[in-house]
């Protein structure tokens, strides 16, 4: 992580299910549930249960997807294995276009998903099963100076609100 180093001072990121470095903190911001979705007009995006999405190829983004991580576990949950992804992508912006281009299916907070929905590609595929939330978070160094970082967290903390709205 570049905030490790010390290449940022701070980032904005889901909460990973690692333990934190001892020279970086959490402050959470706020909670959002996942939701599932792919391209207009699949024939799969008239599942209704993971079950029927298990066998569909997955795209993937951030850590949702890595072992014992949020996705697995939703999936080991309900019974199932977790499904093939075929797509890892470190950016949802970089998602659209396999995503415009390809029969799958793809996680997402309902607030990128509103976004990405306003380009006319994507639709949401509502399950049977109750979808998990994620901690969104600052993760600043613990040795910013108190000064900046509560600056920082104020316009950070300004943003994910209105995130958290949408």
């Amino acid at each position: 992580m570049r905030v490790r180093n010390e290449t940022i001072d701070f980032a904005f990121v889901q909460k990973s299910n690692k333990p934190l470095d001892a020279s970086i903190q959490l402050r959470p911001l706020f909670r959002s549930a996942l939701a599932i979705c792919a391209r207009k007009g699949l024939t799969l995006n008239h599942a209704r249960s993971l079950v029927e999405l298990s066998g569909a190829d997955w795209l993937a983004t951030g850590n949702l997807w890595v072992p014992g991580a949020t996705a697995e576990v939703l999936f080991r949950v309900a019974g199932l294995v977790p499904p093939r992804i075929i797509i890892h992508s470190r950016s949802h912006i970089a998602a659209i276009s396999p995503l415009a281009n390809r029969d799958m299916s793809f996680l997402t907070q309902p607030h990128i998903l509103d976004r990405l929905s306003t380009i006319e590609i994507l639709q949401e595929i509502v399950v049977a099963e109750v979808m998990p939330s994620v901690t969104v978070g600052l993760y600043p160094r613990t040795d910013t100076p108190p000064r900046v970082a509560a600056a920082m967290a104020r316009h950070v903390i300004t943003v994910a609100r209105e995130l958290a709205r949408a």
